[in-house]
């Protein structure tokens, strides 16, 4: 799997951003504790995860477990997510659904200034 973890302080957003391979259930696997252990030394309550340059998004059933994932984690499912995706179809959604249907604050976007501008504003109560 290829992937990078950049923290940004400044804004304070973890960027992570997956390189054009497959993904697969062990992969997201392997994410869920990256995030989690970079998020574990910081106060970021954000996170980015650029997805746009995936060749195909994992399967929907992969999708849905991750999501599970997220939602049991005491940490990752307490932080806002914005999925910045090539474009919006059926998996894309499924992955938004998914997650909002188990409580995490979680949108899909294919433009990275409205992902990053949706993570930016003041989260709703």
């Amino acid at each position: 799997m290829g992937i990078s973890l950049d923290m940004n302080e400044d804004i304070g957003i973890l960027v992570v951003t997956y390189l054009p391979e497959p993904v697969t259930p062990n992969d997201l696997a392997k994410q869920r504790k990256m995030v989690a252990d970079a998020l574990s030394s910081s106060v970021i309550q954000k996170v980015l995860i650029d997805a746009s340059s995936l060749l195909r998004f994992p399967p929907i059933v992969a999708a849905l477990e991750h999501n599970e994932k997220i939602a049991e984690d005491e940490k990752l499912k307490t932080i806002k997510y914005a999925v910045l995706c090539s474009s919006l179809g059926q998996d894309e959604r499924s992955l938004e659904t998914t997650g909002i249907n188990r409580g995490i604050y979680l949108k899909c976007f294919t433009s990275r200034k409205d992902a990053l501008s949706w993570l930016v504003e003041e989260q709703e109560k």
